[in-house]
């Protein structure tokens, strides 16, 4: 009764994992049941630091060469080149010269919105599962991290304009192969002796065999040269063919089992899956809002949330009390290859309107950081034996990570406010006076910070060291000291007098000062 009982068993598991199913019923690769909690170990620690935006350098066009062209052209070329000469050099010469000559470009315009700061946000997590023996598993990883960087409430000067980049690499993800093995083996042992099964054995056999055979003979008579029989040539052959083919087909088809042995189930199929699979996926997306920007980063298999995502920001100043607008002048070409300051003459100059923040009175940027997510711990088993490295058999629980709040991220206002200067200095009287510039308008000579005003006022020192008015006269523009409405001081004019210039060397204390 007992080997019929066996007997029905191993026919029971033959069916099941017979060739018609693609895959096997069973299967090594059900999650277990995830546990869910909460704690507040200090398992995780999440700063958002602030760094200097660089934009990347644009890459330098290069000249082309006929022989860089693509398919046959460079070819085609060359033959109707050489059919106009016959000089090798004068071909050599045309087809080394560039398809694209390289083109003068224009200066670039100076930039005029300076009311937009770009920022980058460095966001990093610094891991403690040490602290926790719940959490030192290998496998333990953060399942979820959102990071929340906010502008707090009462901070009306700035906004999130907008996101430019989020720099974080994709990530080649090791997840399983798609070879397939139909291989099923089994471990559980039986002990009763017995054995069932059925055989069909299909024999078939088809042969066939031709032969033939010929003979074929000759004979001529040799004559000398008056015509007598001195001998004859006899040439003869035979030739036999012979073709025998046999094909014998066996076909068995069987299936037995033996009670006796050791019987195993390891599905082989899903196992080779789960390791050599490859998937691409980004580690981290983001959201924005005018007040927030959110990071959200999810965890992989067998892989911890990355350390590391920066974020390219571009903030807004609002607000006429924090930013400002003001005409500046731009000087260039002030002083020649010995560093001595070049004629008025030759000086290069423009103008333009600037939108920029004003660093008077201006405090530090606050922003707040906020933190929450979810951490996947395995238990450390007594019965697991630590062979296998996969997630599949983890005894998982889901720890819910509450919102926390972070170190607070600081811009300095010196990273995103500008200065604009003007010249003043002190008349013979002790009097301040201002420069301005007659130039299609008359006005106050304004230099900006990002553009160097401290070298311009410099030339203008180096000028009047040199006591030569020739070099401060052009008629190009005005620059003066205004003392009243009819008087000036001129340190650049059309035709500039020894009178003038006396004027101007009276002067003291000629420096630069912030526009409030």
């Amino acid at each position: 009764m007992k080997i019929k009982i066996y007997f029905i068993c191993i026919a029971t598991l033959i069916y099941l994992t017979g060739c018609k199913s693609p895959k096997p019923v069973f299967s090594n690769l059900h999650h277990n049941e995830f546990g869910n909690e909460s704690t507040t170990s200090p398992v995780i620690d999440v700063r958002v630091g602030v760094l200097p935006y660089k934009a990347s350098a644009q890459p330098e066009e290069k000249p082309k060469q006929l022989w860089e062209l693509q398919d046959s052209l460079p070819h085609h070329l060359l033959k109707v080149v050489s059919s106009k000469t016959q000089k090798p050099e004068d071909i050599i010469a045309l087809m080394s010269k560039p398809i694209n000559a390289k083109k003068d470009s224009a200066p670039p315009e100076l930039p005029t919105e300076f009311t937009e700061y770009k920022v980058r946000l460095a966001f990093s997590n610094i891991k403690r599962y040490f602290t926790d023996k719940r959490f030192t598993h290998p496998n333990t990883r953060l399942a979820y991290l959102n990071t929340y960087i906010s502008i707090p409430k009462g901070e009306n000067r700035i906004a999130f304009k907008s996101i430019d980049k989020l720099e974080n690499e994709f990530e080649e993800v090791e997840l399983g192969n798609l070879s397939r093995s139909n291989s099923v083996t089994f471990n559980s042992k039986l002990t009763a002796t017995g054995q069932i099964g059925s055989s069909i054995d299909n024999t078939s056999t088809v042969s066939s065999e031709n032969s033939n055979s010929s003979k074929s003979g000759n004979e001529k008579k040799v004559y000398d040269e008056d015509g007598n029989v001195v001998g004859t040539i006899n040439s003869s052959g035979d030739l036999n063919g012979a073709k025998k083919s046999n094909n014998t087909t066996t076909t068995k088809n069987g299936a037995s089992a033996n009670v006796t042995g050791e019987i195993g189930y390891v599905n082989a199929e899903t196992l080779n899956e789960a390791r050599l699979v490859k998937l691409q996926r980004m580690k981290a997306g983001f959201s924005f809002s005018p007040n927030e920007i959110v990071v959200s980063q999810e965890g992989r298999q067998n892989a911890d949330i990355s350390l590391n995502v920066f974020v390219d920001a571009t903030l807004k100043f609002k607000g006429s009390d924090l930013t400002d607008e003001k005409n500046v002048y731009t000087f260039k070409n002030l002083f020649d290859e010995s560093y001595q300051p070049v004629s008025a003459n030759d000086l290069s100059f423009g103008r333009r309107t600037v939108s920029y923040v004003k660093c008077v009175d201006s405090q530090p940027l606050l922003l707040k950081v906020k933190y929450e997510g979810e951490l996947r711990a395995v238990e450390n088993l007594k019965e697991q034996t630590g062979e296998n490295s996969l997630e599949y058999d983890d005894k998982v629980t889901m720890y819910h990570l509450p919102m926390k709040d972070g170190a607070d991220a600081l811009i300095d206002p010196m990273l995103f406010c500008k200065y604009v200067y003007r010249i003043s200095a002190k008349n013979a009287l002790g009097n301040t006076v201002i420069l301005n510039i007659s130039w299609k308008k008359e006005e106050e000579l304004d230099l900006f910070s990002d553009d160097k005003p401290e070298e311009f006022l410099k030339w203008i020192k180096l000028q009047i060291a040199k006591e030569n008015p020739k070099t401060l006269s052009t008629n190009k523009f005005e620059i003066y000291f205004e003392v009243s409405g009819t008087e000036k001081i001129y340190v650049a004019k059309n035709k500039m007098t020894s009178e003038d210039f006396k004027k101007l060397r009276q002067l003291k204390d000629l420096n630069i000062e912030a526009r409030s």
